[in-house]
């Protein structure tokens, strides 16, 4: 979905260090990353704070605000954030390449776009929904559930009440979120998608334009609402799902 090769910029030694130093301290990685979405400083700081504070084993949060002014919030919760940021618990950060970015994280919690939620899952780790939650966003937190890499999903305004939950359950690998996020990234590969795009529309072509595409309901193991897809991506459906069976709701 994201530009790959030279092109692409490297990422940030303020990132990069942070992460370093994090890991090096016995301190796993989380992501907190919502793109344009409106989602407020404070629900993000909040809830990065809440994760910092009790889940187990404790992460070290990097929470992306974006290239938004910065937004005020209460001074006790700003207290709050700087001093986990003086610990190197908690950094605040703007933008960088995802593509870099989340495969050296060990969660990642994203807004649920097409975009960001395919770089999550092509990165091999576990992945929470959350933000506001508009329009397809529901649809791949409900799809990351059923391919059973996601501990849960729900909006912003509840994530305080699941934060800690989630992120220590994947955190954990005796709950296999990360030993099913790991087999998922390998079904899907290094491809960039626009091969197989290409080979999709040169066979629809192909078959005549006249013809009306043909269209079947695929369920994975465990799923309670069928998916919608075209015979075309069938074979992927079945591969990937094979590839996490069992595990579509939980370990």
């Amino acid at each position: 979905i994201f530009l790959r090769g030279e092109t692409v910029q490297k990422l940030d030694k303020l990132y990069t260090d942070f992460i370093s130093k994090a890991k090096a301290s016995g301190h796993p990685v989380v992501l907190m990353a919502f793109s344009s979405m409106p989602v407020s400083r404070g629900d993000i700081l909040n809830t990065a704070s809440m994760m910092v504070e009790k889940c187990q084993p404790q992460p070290a949060v990097i929470a992306m605000m974006g290239n938004r002014p910065k937004e005020s919030v209460s001074s006790s919760l700003e207290d709050r954030a700087a001093r986990h940021k003086a610990k190197g618990l908690l950094l605040e950060g703007t933008v960088a390449p995802f593509g870099e970015l989340l495969p050296l994280m060990d969660v990642n919690i994203i807004h649920g776009g097409l975009g960001t939620t395919a770089e999550a899952m092509r990165a091999g780790k576990p992945v929470i929904v959350t933000g506001i939650l508009l329009m397809d966003q529901r649809f791949w937190a409900h799809q990351v559930a059923e391919l059973g890499v996601s501990p849960g999903s729900c909006h912003i305004s509840d994530f305080d009440k699941h934060c800690v939950e989630w992120v220590s359950d994947a955190l954990d690998p005796a709950k296999g979120w990360l030993s099913r996020a790991q087999a998922l990234a390998k079904q899907l590969g290094d491809s960039d998608g626009v091969q197989e795009n290409v080979d999709a529309i040169e066979a629809f072509v192909g078959n005549g334009l006249n013809r009306h595409a043909s269209f079947e309901y695929k369920k994975s193991p465990g799923a309670k609402t069928p998916a919608v897809m075209s015979s075309a991506g069938s074979a992927l459906q079945k591969s990937v799902s094979g590839a996490v069976a069992g595990g579509a709701k939980g370990a």
